[in-house]
């Protein structure tokens, strides 16, 4: 089932569309619905939205306190509440959105703005409702379903209730990722080659990919997807999506969280080398120059090497974490692996190394114990 988008019905004034397309993320659909006559009202509020667009809340107050303004109580009270939610005055904001939807239960503007709000406050489940009673009674928008998504991620329903469906004969059995079944499939039922599971629209990964339908190019709506599948355990997607992302997001901060994102997921695949690049990338992005986190780093990968028996690239790693920081532990970890890898010598250096960095009292005595064991093995034997 492909993503729909619903037209404005005829009770969404000009205003109110204006209000509602001034959202990021509008979709086409909904600004060729858009009135071509500009009205008085509409030149009085774009200047308003303006404001409100570029973040400034204090700036569209003021303009809204202007006694010329030609607008309905309504249209006032939504746009109001639009600044108060940038100045972080939730209450204010939910009290205006809270008397709008009473009297107009079906505004979809107002209940997208309300599910904002709560969304603001911490209300992931409320956000979730109010976003989808705006789907059911306006335009679709990536911006909406995108808001909805991270809603529904905050309140735990990742997946929500996945059901099983078989695809009829004859038929090409639907891919992961794409809508089938009133709903999205995210995964194959390995014993039935025919059966599908399918995410239902009350979930973060079908909203998310509601967003992407709409805009396939939306770099937020991206990296939440590739969160979203991270969350779950699916790695393969989720670096997919990471790609995807990173070559259309602009905002540093979001960046910088892909990469990261990116790199973790490449650990868990076993891609060491890649998740070395992606974290480098990340300290790019926001102009780090850490050697701690870098030495971190490859610690790390030297834990998953370890954890395969891969000896060699374990010493490898952990060699590249102490050129950078020669902490104590990883010196001590540097000399054990060394000793197993029976590089006697080496791991003798190692710890006298760790000695030299002023250990504590505790590490003392782990590095003494050591010490005197590597001596006994490298020492000759009687008759040798």
């Amino acid at each position: 089932m492909a993503a729909t988008t619903r037209t404005v019905g005829p009770s969404v004034t000009p205003v109110a569309l204006a209000i509602l397309l001034s959202c990021a993320g509008a979709s086409l659909a909904a600004e060729k619905n858009a009135p071509s006559q500009v009205t008085t009202s509409e030149q009085q509020v774009n200047p308003i939205l303006a404001a409100l667009d570029a973040g400034d809340g204090r700036q569209a107050l003021e303009l809204l306190r202007s006694r010329s303004l030609e607008l309905s109580s309504d249209e006032r009270s939504l746009l109001e509440a639009r600044a108060y939610l940038l100045l972080n005055d939730l209450p204010e904001a939910r009290r205006r959105l809270t008397t709008l939807t009473r009297d107009r239960s079906n505004d979809a503007t107002a209940l997208y703005w309300l599910g904002r709000v709560y969304e603001a406050d911490g209300a992931a489940a409320l956000a979730a409702s109010q976003y989808g009673r705006a789907s059911r009674n306006g335009p679709a928008t990536a911006d909406l379903h995108y808001h909805w998504a991270t809603a529904l991620k905050a309140s735990g329903q990742l997946l929500g209730d996945v059901v099983r469906r078989q695809a009829p004969e004859g038929t090409e059995v639907p891919k992961v990722g794409e809508f089938s079944f009133d709903g999205l499939v995210v995964g194959q039922v390995r014993s039935k080659p025919r059966w599908v599971l399918v995410s239902p629209p009350e979930s973060a990964v079908h909203q998310a990919y509601q967003a992407l339908a709409l805009e396939p190019e939306n770099g937020g709506a991206l990296l939440l997807a590739a969160e979203i599948w991270s969350s779950l355990q699916r790695h393969e997607e989720a670096t997919a999506m990471f790609a995807k992302a990173a070559e259309h997001l602009t905002n540093k901060g979001d960046l910088a969280r892909c990469h990261d994102g990116w790199a973790a997921d490449l650990l868990a695949l076993g891609d060491l080398d890649g998740y070395l690049k992606h974290t480098t990338e990340r300290m790019r992005v926001t102009g780090e120059s850490n050697s701690a986190e870098l030495a971190r780093c490859y610690a790390q990968a030297a834990e998953a090497l370890a954890r395969r028996g891969d000896l060699q690239g374990q010493i490898r790693y952990l060699t590249f974490s102490v050129e950078l920081v020669p902490d104590v532990d990883r010196l001590v970890d540097l000399a054990d692996a060394l000793r197993a890898a029976q590089r006697l010598d080496e791991a003798q250096e190692q710890l006298k190394r760790a000695m030299d960095r002023k250990p504590s009292l505790t590490q003392q005595r782990a590095i003494n114990r050591r010490l005197l064991e590597t001596e006994y093995l490298t020492s000759p034997r009687p008759g040798q």
